[in-house]
């Protein structure tokens, strides 16, 4: 619907992060200035995407 500048994709995207998204994207913030937008998708992707397997193993390992 808006168009949005693709050097302001990271900063919008960080903007919206809540819960452990928000926490870890505090951890990066000073990173985050100079990071450009693939790069910023491989490490949501790296940090998330483990957890949510790690999960998912775990909820299988527990079914009855």
């Amino acid at each position: 619907m808006y168009h949005v500048e693709p050097s302001e994709w990271v900063g919008l995207a960080a903007y919206h992060c809540t819960d452990s998204a928000g926490r870890w994207i505090q951890s990066i913030e000073k990173r985050l200035k100079h990071i450009e937008w693939p790069d910023f998708c491989k490490a949501v992707h790296d940090r998330f995407d483990r957890d949510q397997h790690e999960l998912l193993l775990r909820q299988l390992f527990h079914i009855r």
